[in-house]
């Protein structure tokens, strides 16, 4: 992948972001699912990853095979 900015995704299609800090896994995948009651759009974070690629990889797999995500998470 060059260096610089990445390509822009499909709308819809979720987003890799890049937290700052210095940390383990810095990338993070989200999926826009739903919007609150002021308009503004509520995240579901699928997972976060040590590179860009392996979030590509995740998100192009939750795009071909959308799944619940809140019935993924453990409660305790």
């Amino acid at each position: 992948m060059p260096r610089g900015k990445a390509m822009r995704r499909p709308n819809g299609s979720g987003a890799i972001v890049k937290l700052s800090g210095k940390r383990r896994c810095p990338f993070e995948v989200r999926v826009n699912t739903r919007i609150n009651e002021w308009g503004y759009p509520a995240y579901d974070v699928l997972g976060r990853f040590e590179s860009r690629i392996d979030a590509d990889i995740a998100l192009a797999g939750y795009n071909k095979n959308p799944f619940d995500i809140k019935k993924t998470r453990y409660d305790i």
